[in-house]
C-alpha cells in the first residue's frame, strides 16, 4: 500500500466511523426527519477529493454496517453508495472547476440519487417509509455540504511534493 492510500485511509476511516455515530444519534423526531446523509457526505468528499483508489471497500463497509443498524435490504445502502462514489468520480473534472455553490448545486442530484435508490428498495421491499423522512435528508444534505467541505478541508493533511 502505497503513503498516499495509507494517508487517505488515515483520514477515511475515522471519518467514516464518526459518520456513522452521527447517523445513529437520537434527535427529536423533526430533526430526526431532516437529518442529514452523513456517510454519503463523508464518501462524496473523499471521492471528489481522491482519485477513487480504494473508496469502494470502505463505502461497501459502511454501507452493510448502515443496512444493519437501520434494518433495510442487505446492500440497498452498499449500491447507493456506490452509485454516490461513480457520480462524484465521474463528475470530478466538473467539480474541481465550479467555486463551492456550483459545486453544491452539481451535487445536489447525487443526494437525490442516493434517496431515490432508498426509497426504491424500500417499496421493492414493501417497507413503508415517511416520505419526509426520504426527502428532507436531500436538502440538509445539500445545505450542510459547503460547511462540511471547508471542515474537511482543514482536516485534510497537506501532500508536498518531493
Amino acid at each position: 500500500m502505497t503513503t498516499s492510500i495509507r494517508s487517505q485511509y488515515l483520514m477515511l476511516i475515522p471519518a467514516l466511523i464518526l459518520a456513522l455515530v452521527l447517523q445513529t444519534v437520537a434527535l427529536p423526531p423533526l430533526l430526526s426527519a431532516m437529518r442529514p446523509s452523513w456517510v454519503a457526505l463523508i464518501i462524496g468528499y473523499w471521492a471528489y477529493r481522491s482519485n477513487g483508489v480504494g473508496l469502494l471497500l470502505p463505502s461497501a463497509a459502511a454501507g452493510l454496517c448502515l443496512d444493519v443498524m437501520f434494518n433495510t435490504a442487505l446492500g440497498t445502502h452498499v449500491v447507493a453508495l456506490t452509485v454516490v462514489v461513480y457520480a462524484t468520480l465521474k463528475l470530478r473534472g466538473f467539480l474541481y472547476l465550479s467555486p463551492l455553490w456550483q459545486t453544491t448545486l452539481i451535487l445536489a442530484p447525487i443526494w437525490l440519487l442516493y434517496s431515490f435508490i432508498l426509497f426504491w428498495a424500500d417499496g421493492a421491499t414493501l417497507h413503508a417509509a415517511a416520505p419526509l423522512a426520504r426527502w428532507l435528508p436531500v436538502i440538509s444534505t445539500t445545505v450542510l455540504w459547503p460547511l462540511m467541505f471547508l471542515i474537511l478541508q482543514l482536516l485534510r493533511p497537506v501532500t508536498r511534493p518531493r
